[in-house]
């Protein structure tokens, strides 16, 4: 298993993914029409799929040490979670932004 990350690191990768989606989710709406709510799960779901792949490792390492995540050791195991989590969140929102 890899080194869980400082809290430094944690905070700066955690909380720079959850202001940027949440700030690039305003700005899609705001000039693009685009609903924000679909546009968050767009986001989220190449932020799965990189860490599913471990790049940047800073990714993979913040969201492996949140939550029940923490209790899966197998490594290639909790990289197929991270990439089928990657690919329902896109399956979901691209649908939801082309609706409308």
């Amino acid at each position: 298993m890899s080194r869980p990350p400082n809290t430094k690191q944690f905070l700066l990768v955690y909380f720079g993914l959850l202001f940027g989606t949440v700030i690039l989710a305003i700005l899609g709406e705001r000039y693009f029409k685009l609903n924000g709510r679909c546009l968050i799960f767009l986001l989220c779901g190449p932020i799965f799929l990189a860490a599913a792949w471990k790049t940047p490792e800073s990714f993979y390492q913040v969201i492996r040490s949140l939550g029940w995540f923490r209790l899966i050791e197998d490594e290639s195991v909790m990289a197929v979670i991270l990439f089928c989590l990657g690919v329902i969140l896109v399956l979901i929102g691209l649908p939801c932004l082309l609706a409308g």
